[in-house]
């Protein structure tokens, strides 16, 4: 009797640790930097005058739970990769004529980032769900407030410019972590960041 427990608990223990390691296998995430040529403002004025739409506000929604868009070559290469990111809006601090506000106070904004799940990536080498972005940027975080620099593309969709330094959290204490040339972009950012936090500080105050 002893005997058949002891198997009963062995496959079990089998059976458990197989679960796991599956489950482990399917969330599995890789994150992928790249290199991008983009528009570079080195000041908040700059940064004014690039954008045609300034807001403040927040996601409330995850990053891997946004709408993630993907294209592909034909021979299963990226092409292009941004996701769409419900923004909502608390100020607006600059706008365009053609800007209006619905009842809603949200705008999908597009951030340059990704996620492509792993039935759609067609290499057998990368087979795993992946986090695809520049080098220098992060994703907005759930229930964080921003003031983030935008503008329209061919699409008519707005999307945030100049990378990691498009987007600012109002905290001064929180900055975002690096993971290439970590002290040079960590001094940029924060020295930005200190600009655009005083010139903009009477539209972050309307918000507290």
């Amino acid at each position: 009797m002893k005997r058949i427990k002891s198997v009963m608990l062995g496959l079990t223990l089998i059976i458990g640790i197989g679960l796991i390691y599956n489950y482990i296998q399917l969330n599995k995430v890789k994150e992928v930097s790249i290199s991008s040529n983009y528009i570079k403002y080195e000041s908040a004025e700059e940064l004014e005058k690039g954008a045609e739409l300034i807001l403040i506000g927040n996601t409330k929604t995850e990053f891997m739970k946004r709408e993630h868009i993907t294209t592909f070559m034909s021979n299963g290469a990226i092409a292009d990769f941004y996701t769409l990111l419900d923004f909502n809006i608390k100020e607006v601090v600059k706008k365009p004529s053609d800007f209006s506000l619905d009842s809603s106070k949200m705008i999908k904004i597009i951030e340059p980032a990704g996620f492509i799940t792993k039935e759609k990536i067609k290499s057998e080498e990368h087979n795993v769900n992946t986090i695809i972005k520049d080098e220098t940027y992060e994703p907005l975080e759930k229930n964080v407030d921003y003031i983030v620099f935008l503008k329209k593309n061919d699409k008519g969709q707005y999307g945030i410019i100049n990378m990691y330094r498009g987007k600012f959290e109002l905290n001064k204490n929180i900055n975002p972590k690096f993971h290439s040339n970590e002290e040079e972009l960590d001094k940029s950012y924060k020295k930005m960041k200190e600009e655009v936090l005083k010139k903009y500080s009477n539209n972050i105050e309307k918000i507290k």
